[in-house]
């Protein structure tokens, strides 16, 4: 076995968190002959430590560096506060504003722990201690056994005696399914509930808490104990105490000293009566420090008023939010000037490689500008021979438009009149805001509307149209670019060679119309 001095720098730190969260008083042979024997797997090591139990050695040493290191304390950088130990936290903090000082644990029942290397010398241990070991092991189920019956022996003893059955659990399921267990059973017995419930262990949740400045609640249970019932549904089924737990800045455990790890974590913080609930937060080792620890702000047990449960937590929660809001300016003004040196150092290197882009330039300069130059001639020359195309594109388009007009004109003929057919009314509204009343037959189309429009600058008044002097091209299809509208409500009636005027119900026998101009052609010619 490794002294201290021979420990590499992981093992040592894992040593430290043993001898913290366990409290040991003793030499320092037993602790690393059982992180020895664990494989250096402190959570195995803690467990076997507290149910007189030896636990298979971890047989992956990747799986023991990540059970191990969901128990360190986690730090920050420069100017951020720092963290301490779990174990550390809970014995300091009590020697803050209450008072109260939690002494260390009783050690008269530690193990003393088998060394796992098959030796003469281990057999002759386990010899010689089996009969304290055996009578410890009678004492302790006979008491549990005894607690099961009269509830209230524990309490008057300060002896909480571990159920060996959940104890064996704790060693074959990790932190977070013992958790669901728990959770789960909690919900069987007292019904589904909104509480949103940590799903991992206790020393998770404290540290999770501590790293990101949140309050931690936590509620450790006893099944045997007479106020657990009404507590769970008076309390903790109460919608305000919901909406109070399950806020954005808590985290919320649940703990049964029916489990190992609920009964352990009931000892670290001094449960003595049950329902037992503790608000924890982060606070600062000292007035100027920027370490960390984890504060017990306010205590409360067997309470079965939810009120009285909601202002207790409330009041010191209200109280404690402005220095868990400083500890978050603190770790964003950190990352500010972080993010600011980085970005100080991108901007540097982006400077470096502008200075080297500008030399490659002043060297392409002369080539680049003459060829440039001869680009844009080209596409000068390719522009103005496509203004031209345009431009005598839009004049045959105009001349055929032109042409098209005069003959659709001389087509129209006079106003519908007829004595024997009914004529459908339209009035008009021109773009120049002239109302124009026509008849036309309801055996005219649609289209013969939209032709009176475009052609009323040359029949109006009465004038007469001479007949064209030349037809349309029977390639061309005239476009309009205005569109006819109902109001009241507002129908767009499209131009339709194919219906009949009487076929459409918006204008038949009469209907007044507006006409909405496009001015996408004037813009295009303007461009």
């Amino acid at each position: 076995m490794s002294s201290l001095d021979n420990l590499t720098p992981e093992q040592r730190e894992k040593y430290q968190q043993f001898v913290e969260f366990t409290q040991w008083k003793g030499d320092s042979d037993s602790p690393l002959a059982l992180l020895n024997s664990t494989n250096w797997n402190v959570q195995t090591a803690i467990a076997l430590h507290f149910d007189d139990t030896q636990a298979e050695p971890a047989q992956d040493s990747q799986s023991a560096a990540a059970s191990s290191s969901s128990a360190s304390a986690s730090s920050f950088a420069q100017g951020i506060p720092t963290t301490t130990s779990l174990m550390e936290e809970l014995n300091s903090q009590a020697r803050g504003g209450d008072g109260t000082v939690y002494p260390p644990r009783d050690t008269t029942h530690i193990i003393n722990y088998r060394i796992q290397e098959g030796t003469i010398f281990s057999l002759i241990q386990n010899i010689i201690f089996f009969p304290i070991t055996l009578g410890y092991k009678i004492f302790n189920t006979s008491f549990y056994f005894l607690s099961t019956l009269f509830p209230f022996l524990p309490r008057l003893t300060g002896y909480y005696p571990a159920n060996r059955t959940a104890t064996r659990s704790v060693q074959k399921t990790d932190a977070k399914t013992t958790s669901l267990r728990i959770i789960r059973s909690f919900e069987e017995t007292y019904g589904p509930t909104q509480l949103q419930f940590y799903e991992g262990g206790f020393t998770q949740a404290f540290n999770l808490a501590k790293s990101e400045f949140k309050f931690l609640v936590v509620v450790i249970l006893s099944d045997e104990h007479d106020l657990t019932n009404l507590f769970c549904r008076q309390v903790l089924y109460d919608s305000r105490v919901v909406d109070l737990l399950n806020r954005s800045d808590t985290i919320l455990w649940l703990g049964n000293v029916e489990n190992s790890e609920g009964l352990q974590v009931a000892d670290a913080l001094k449960c003595t009566s049950f329902p037992f609930t503790q608000l924890i937060a982060p606070f600062p080792k000292t007035p100027n420090s920027l370490a960390l620890v984890m504060k017990t702000l306010v205590t409360i047990q067997g309470e079965t008023d939810p009120m009285k449960f909601i202002s207790t937590l409330e009041e010191k929660m209200e109280a404690h939010t402005p220095v868990i809001a400083s500890f978050t300016r603190d770790k964003q003004r950190v990352e500010d000037t972080q993010r600011l040196r980085q970005c100080q150092e991108d901007a540097y290197e982006q400077s470096l490689a502008i200075d080297r882009e500008r030399e490659r330039v002043a060297r392409e300069e002369a080539q680049r500008a003459a060829e440039e130059e001869a680009r844009e001639l080209a596409a000068r020359k390719e522009r103005e021979l496509a203004a031209e195309a345009k431009k005598r594109a839009k004049e045959e388009k105009k001349q055929k438009e032109q042409i098209w007009r005069a003959w659709k004109a001389s087509q129209i003929g006079p106003e519908f009149d007829s004595a024997t057919e009914k004529p459908a009314r339209i009035s008009i509204r021109m773009p120049s805001g002239e109302r124009v009343v026509r008849k036309f037959s309801g055996n005219q189309t649609i289209d013969d509307i939209y032709a009176f429009v475009e052609c009323y600058d040359l029949i109006k008044d009465g004038a007469v149209v001479p007949e064209p002097t030349e037809i349309p091209s029977p390639d061309y299809v005239h476009e309009y670019t205005f569109q006819l509208a109902s109001t009241l409500p507002r129908q767009v009636i499209p131009a339709d060679a194919g219906i009949k005027i009487s076929d459409n119900k918006i204008i038949w026998p009469s209907a007044s119309l507006v006409v909405e101009v496009d001015l996408s052609d004037d813009e295009e010619e303007e461009d």
